[in-house]
């Protein structure tokens, strides 16, 4: 009988450490299906824009919300939305802020954000750039930070700034600036042209346009360049050790993919 008591008390014991290892996946697998662990700062999800993130996909197609950006026919150009810590930004057809779980509009700035390829958010803070200039916003609020101006207009190709270790990384055809997130202050200044978003891989920033650029992120300096011949329309990925990056096609461009020893 007593064998049989402690049988039992042992498979109770069983049981309730299964349930509770069940409890903990499925916590787990729903935090990762709803994303809040998992977040997509910026345009291609991260520095290296390598466009990967590790949020389970939903099992079922089923729309909780929809957020009308605007009349249909009114705007040619779409962006890529990014999310951050339950709240997901836009740029269509200026900066707004909704709720990630519900839609509903958090706070918007119809001044900033027009045509623009993707904010970046980081440690609380939006940027955006729009016309020559990158806007710095409160994350929560909407409130204007600070604002920093260049020479050339940003465009849909590479109007996406990089957001990383209390920096922020921007280009444009006149150039590629690295300013401090939390000032707005130029930190260096290169002009490399960038045709796209730059990327950031550790201490080197990648950058490409006429060629591709490889810089020094602390100083700026350029440590290599490699020509295609064309122009280069998009952002550089890296991953293992690796650049890639590709031409357009007629009539800018070749169509031909390229990988560079990073």
């Amino acid at each position: 009988m007593a064998r049989m008591v402690r049988t039992a008390k042992s498979t109770v014991v069983l049981l309730v450490i299964l349930l509770s290892i069940t409890a903990i996946l499925i916590s787990t697998n729903i935090t990762q299906g709803n994303g809040l662990d998992y977040w997509w700062p910026m345009f291609h999800c991260d520095a290296q824009r390598t466009g990967f993130s590790a949020t389970s996909p939903p099992d079922i197609n089923y729309t909780l919300w929809k957020f009308k950006l605007f009349e249909f026919g009114s705007l040619t150009t779409m962006a890529s939305p990014v999310a951050v810590d339950n709240k997901v930004y836009v740029t269509v057809p200026f900066l707004r802020c909704l709720n990630a779980s519900t839609g509903e509009e958090i706070w918007s700035n119809s001044t900033i954000g027009m045509h623009t390829l993707a904010p970046a958010v980081a440690d609380g803070k939006v940027f955006v750039c729009n016309s020559s200039s990158i806007h710095c916003l409160d994350a929560n609020t909407g409130a204007h930070l600070w604002n920093f101006t260049t020479d050339n207009e940003f465009t849909k190709h590479n109007s996406a700034a990089t957001a990383i270790d209390g920096k922020t990384f921007i280009g444009n055809e006149g150039g590629v600036w690295c300013l401090n997130a939390t000032t707005g202050n130029q930190i260096w200044y290169t002009p490399n042209p960038a045709l796209g978003p730059v990327a950031i891989n550790g201490d080197r920033v990648f950058t490409a346009g006429y060629e591709v650029y490889c810089l020094n992120a602390t100083t700026g300096l350029e440590l290599w360049s490699h020509s295609v011949g064309f122009q280069i329309w998009a952002s550089p990925a890296i991953s293992d050790g690796r650049v890639f990056t590709g031409s357009g096609i007629f009539p800018e461009g070749n169509g031909i993919l390229y990988c560079l020893n990073e």
